[in-house]
């Protein structure tokens, strides 16, 4: 049974695998160590539960993989990411973190604002 050190909390809609990548034969990346974070913030559930965050435990190991992974980092630095050394309620630290990320499912209140982009000009 692993012994889990932390605990990643996301408020991404998809599971992110982070992926540290390695030079193989020719100069070619090859797939080297990779942690697996749970997503699923945002989305509703089969019992219409909608979470605002999801706890992935993680261990030493795989904590220190995150630490050097760059797409892991810049995550945790827009506040999608956030490790914690105790376990909490997702819901609560998810109340600190960004509410969702561009994939999560829009709700009804994302259609009461007109949109901003340039594309929404009358030609």
């Amino acid at each position: 049974m692993p012994n889990h050190v932390a605990y990643v909390y996301s408020t991404a809609s998809s599971d992110n695998r982070y992926t540290n990548w390695v030079k193989g034969g020719g100069d070619l990346p090859v797939r080297g160590d990779s942690v697996l974070i749970k997503g699923g913030a945002n989305v509703i559930g089969k019992n219409l539960v909608t979470p605002r965050g999801v706890c992935t435990p993680v261990t030493a190991e795989e904590l220190k993989i995150l630490e050097s992974n760059k797409t892991f980092a810049r995550h945790k630095s827009r506040g999608f990411v956030s490790v914690e050394k105790v376990r909490t309620k997702a819901e609560k630290v998810a109340a600190n973190m960004q509410a969702k990320d561009a994939s999560a499912q829009k709700t009804a209140s994302d259609f009461t604002k007109a949109p901003t982009t340039s594309d929404s000009k009358p030609q």
